[in-house]
């Protein structure tokens, strides 16, 4: 791989592509998933490590997520700190098991990491089995449902990254006992277009009859129907949605360690 060319007006950088004009990274799940059309093209590269902005969950914020080549990445992240790129941004995202080494090169320049998750990117292109009470999900229609959908987070997931009225949500799917809404989940889209489970909650009075297992199986099935590719995140310490999604079909495509600037 070589061959200097321009890059997003960077004379000398080298573009994420091999001498055949393949993208290097063509076939990672994430970068096809996640990433919009022309993301890798501005993307700076050194060796076989790339560093390239993404727009995280509801268009807060904006971040760049590095990774490839471990031994690569010295070299990359000495050309951000040279640059004025980093100051744009609100955080980083890394491979989990370099997190220590990036932290170290960016604090040698400056740049101290604060605070931040882990988390795994997963994907599946394979509908699940049928998962038992599939047939209780129904859909449900934010305009018409959006109290019943706040007043369910705010007692089980105050965080979701999902909210009625945000125009972000494609599809709404629930479970409802004795016309109460005690499960809700959603798929939004990523910024590539795939679509990608989100806000999935469950009522604490309706916790342990495997509602949230449910609603993925059949938002899974929903997003199939859609794009080639299903996608989501989740808390690297959640073993029990881990469980689930290895059931579903789902496979780690990377796992992540997301950090703020200070």
């Amino acid at each position: 791989m070589n061959g200097e060319i321009e890059v997003a007006g960077r004379p000398g950088e080298r573009a994420a592509t091999s001498d055949s004009g393949t993208s290097l990274f063509d076939t990672d799940p994430f970068l096809i998933g996640d990433l919009p059309d022309g993301a890798l093209a501005s993307a700076w590269r050194s060796g076989e490590a790339i560093a390239v902005r993404r727009i995280p969950p509801l268009r807060r914020g904006l971040s760049m997520v590095l990774l490839g080549a471990p031994q690569d990445l010295p070299a990359l992240v000495d050309r951000l700190l040279a640059s004025d790129e980093l100051h744009e941004l609100t955080g980083i995202t890394v491979e989990r098991h370099v997190l220590p080494a990036v932290r170290s090169l960016l604090l040698n320049g400056g740049v101290t990491l604060t605070a931040g998750g882990d988390w795994d990117w997963m994907w599946t292109a394979v509908p699940p089995p049928v998962w038992p009470g599939e047939h209780t999900v129904v859909e449900l229609d934010e305009t018409v449902d959006t109290d019943q959908i706040l007043a369910l987070y705010a007692v089980a997931n105050p965080h979701a990254e999902s909210q009625p009225g945000e125009g972000v949500t494609d599809v709404w799917l629930g479970i409802r006992e004795r016309g109460e809404l005690v499960a809700v989940g959603a798929l939004h889209r990523t910024p590539a277009g795939y679509p990608h489970l989100t806000g999935i909650a469950v009522s604490p009075a309706a916790r342990g009859r495997g509602y949230g297992a449910t609603l993925s199986a059949a938002l899974t099935r929903r997003a199939l129907t859609m794009a080639h590719m299903s996608t989501l995140g989740m808390y690297a310490d959640n073993d029990v949605a881990r469980a689930v999604y290895d059931r579903l079909g789902y496979q780690v495509a990377h796992a992540w360690s997301s950090r703020l600037f200070a």
